[in-house]
């Protein structure tokens, strides 16, 4: 693996990771501190996102980004498209999608409903599998390209 090939996919794992801390703080602070929270209007709401919510957010972002980056790179690197990388940033598009749905319809003082937590859930899972998939071919060519070195 290229360094250059392996910066998107560490992002990506750290960003899945960033994701899970960012939950376990919003199941402690919804769960255990503030079961009762309902925001008094907008702007607490908007308060609430950026303070509670921001460590999974970034994760999210993250893995958006980290996704779209090792996809171009493997499209510049190869001229043609790279399956898993591709299903990846389609699991991240999902999560993106699910995640500002539900942070709008928090904005409305709702609920994003279960679509949007379907989304959230479903898109990293299909990001997790992709990359595990392309770094089995990764290091299925490497192995490839050193039997036909020697």
């Amino acid at each position: 693996m290229s360094i250059r090939t392996g910066i998107p996919r560490r992002l990506a794992w750290a960003s899945l990771a960033v994701q899970v801390i960012g939950f376990a703080i919003d199941a402690i602070w919804h769960g255990g501190l503030h079961p009762d929270f309902e925001g008094a209007g907008h702007q607490q709401m908007v308060m609430h996102l950026l303070t509670v919510h921001i460590v999974f957010l970034i994760g999210v972002a993250g893995l958006l980004v980290s996704t779209a980056w090792g996809l171009v790179d493997r499209l510049m690197s190869r001229g043609s498209g790279d399956v898993p990388w591709g299903v990846a940033f389609a699991g991240a598009v999902i999560q993106t999608v699910g995640q500002v749905w539900d942070a709008y319809e928090h904005l409305q003082m709702s609920n994003g409903g279960p679509v949007a937590w379907t989304m959230i859930v479903l898109g990293p899972l299909v990001t997790v599998g992709a990359l595990v998939a392309s770094g089995r071919r990764h290091r299925r060519d490497r192995r490839l390209t050193e039997a036909q070195q020697r």
